[in-house]
């Protein structure tokens, strides 16, 4: 069973999801769909994660490690754009 989006109320704007990057990834995609939630690059938010983990407490690299693993699991992969435009494969028309 697959929840669906609440619809938004007149005058507001629809919330938005964090979903990892299919396009701006590395590994997983997690910095990547970080970084599309804020709408910043994703090299800031890669950046940032290794200065906080690895440089800032050496004792924390472990911790960011599991988290960014663990954050691969728990966030979804990001809708394709033909699952966002509510088109299959099967339902576009090649071109002629």
């Amino acid at each position: 069973m697959t929840r669906e989006p609440m619809r938004p109320e007149a005058g507001r704007e629809p919330m938005r999801r964090l979903y990892r990057s299919h396009k701006n990834r590395m590994l997983a995609g997690v910095a990547g769909g970080i970084a599309e939630f804020f709408n910043i690059d994703p090299t800031i938010v890669r950046v940032v994660w290794v200065v906080g983990g690895l440089v800032a407490l050496p004792m924390t690299a472990p911790i960011a490690l599991v988290l960014y693993i663990a954050l691969a699991f728990i966030i979804p992969p990001a809708p394709l754009e033909e699952e966002r435009s509510g088109e299959t494969p099967a339902r576009r028309e090649e071109p002629r």
